[in-house]
């Protein structure tokens, strides 16, 4: 019903991110392991309590040393949403069609 409305209402639908997330928390951080169909495995780590923004490239050390403690390998990290990915995914797609 809310998906008529807002086609309605003149939206149309951009992209639908599929994606099945499991939550994990502790007492400092919060882990959500997610994947994405056609995108692939995401972690995210999130310190739970607020951290000073005078604090924050020592915090992301401190997130980046606790995850290779799991026996984990990670990449860059990214500043961009599952929805923005996906897009970029499907026009590089398009273009290796072309």
């Amino acid at each position: 019903m809310f998906l008529e409305i807002v086609k309605n209402l003149g939206f149309q639908e951009l992209i639908i991110v599929d994606s099945k997330k499991h939550i994990f928390t502790n007492s400092e951080y919060e882990i959500v392991f997610e994947e994405v169909k056609n995108l692939g495995f995401f972690l995210e780590v999130e310190k739970l309590q607020e951290v000073e923004d005078n604090k924050i490239t020592k915090e992301k050390e401190n997130i980046r040393s606790f995850v290779y403690s799991l026996g984990l390998e990670i990449g860059e990290e990214l500043n961009k949403g599952k929805p923005e990915l996906m897009l970029t995914e499907r026009n590089t797609q398009q273009k290796n069609r072309d």
